[in-house]
């Protein structure tokens, strides 16, 4: 018996997992992309922010690209050759501030919930997601982790938790949180003033990079100087602030803002800031278009946010860039260049998805958030 009261039978159960495996089967461990017009790497080592490559092919072995270089050197006798026929090849977006988690739900009804929030997520090229479990009383906040975790591990996106504590928790209660969670959490901070400092000081000598979440100038300053991983921005950047923030890692940015960031010199995330209950918004592609339209961020600059930059807003390196040895999450969009992304953000232009170098179809998980 499953969540709805639907019951299915053993029979069926064996006949679906045989399909699966069989169509896991049939799936190349080892392939090509090849004819790809423009291949955006955020390759630090290029000369250009995207690191493009033009006229480009990738080789995948199981979850890792092999190789990547010119189409007309492209591996022989590497596994089929998926055509891409002139499109664009981006590394899987990274999305740093998300809530999915459904505020009230029982057990069964926030993991089908989320799963299929986190599903929608995918199909529109979601790699990496930051996913915010809002702290509230002890078991409700264990059933809202230990519902993270599972996702994180039945679905292919890496999940970073973050653990945001909200202003009427007390600072112990705080570190009680922090010690009872994963050691690769991520933690949001909502106080102001003193107690945040104080916190913040506890934090880092247990060895935790923290999240500083709004506070306007005073948020951005405690973010500078605890050493923070990032700041969530909740408003335009004054000059002063803009200024300070040049030290920092990363900005994650609302979206009507990102142009004005991006200017002052800022490293800027971008992020759908998806609230299960207050907004349905679950493609990264749609928050590039949003920077590009009403934050006047420049193209290039929006999609290196939404991919690079929400990467290094997670602390997760290796994400965002396509790269020999790195994992081979990758997005075949119907587009040729980044200023097609933006120029129609409500059409999922998403052609072929690669995640962990498997081609990945989640539409099943995905109806009625897609």
């Amino acid at each position: 018996m499953g969540p709805g009261h639907t019951a299915i039978c053993a029979d069926c159960v064996d006949s679906a997992v045989t399909i699966l495996e069989e169509r896991r089967a049939n799936m190349p461990s080892e392939f090509v992309l090849g004819g790809v017009g423009q291949l955006i790497t955020n390759d630090p080592r290029r000369p250009d922010l995207l690191g493009e490559i033009r006229n480009a092919a990738i080789h995948v072995r199981g979850d890792r690209i092999v190789w990547l270089g010119p189409d007309a050197q492209r591996p022989r006798n590497a596994g089929p050759v998926l055509e891409c026929r002139g499109r664009m090849v981006i590394p899987g977006f990274v999305d740093p501030h998300a809530a999915p988690l459904m505020p009230k739900a029982d057990a069964v009804t926030l993991r089908r919930d989320t799963t299929r929030r986190v599903g929608a997520m995918i199909t529109h090229g979601t790699a990496a997601l930051g996913l915010v479990c809002r702290a509230s009383d002890p078991p409700l906040t264990n059933m809202r982790l230990s519902t993270a975790h599972l996702v994180g591990r039945e679905l292919p996106v890496d999940v970073v938790l973050i653990h945001e504590m909200p202003p009427d928790v007390s600072g112990s209660a705080l570190l009680d949180g922090v010690r009872m969670s994963a050691a690769s959490a991520v933690f949001d901070i909502s106080h102001d003033g003193d107690v945040t400092a104080r916190i913040l000081g506890e934090l880092g000598r247990l060895g935790q990079r923290t999240r500083v979440h709004g506070g306007g100038s005073l948020g951005a300053r405690l973010a500078i100087e605890s050493s923070s991983l990032c700041w969530v921005a909740d408003r335009p950047p004054s000059d002063a602030m803009a200024e300070a923030l040049i030290g920092a890692d990363v900005v994650v940015v609302p979206e009507s803002d990102a142009g004005a960031w991006w200017d002052g010199g800022v490293v800027v995330a971008l992020a759908t800031h998806h609230q299960a209950g207050a907004g349905r918004v679950v493609s990264m592609q749609w928050a590039i278009g949003d920077a590009v339209r009403n934050g006047g961020m420049p193209p290039d600059a929006a999609l290196w946010a939404a991919t690079r930059g929400g990467a290094v807003a997670l602390d997760r390196r290796s994400r965002g860039v396509v790269a020999v040895g790195g994992r081979a999450d990758l997005i075949v969009v119907d587009a040729e260049t980044p200023s097609d992304l933006s120029a129609q953000p409500d059409v999922n232009l998403i052609h072929r998805l690669v995640m962990g170098g498997e081609i990945t179809d989640m539409t099943g998980f995905s109806a009625g958030f897609a």
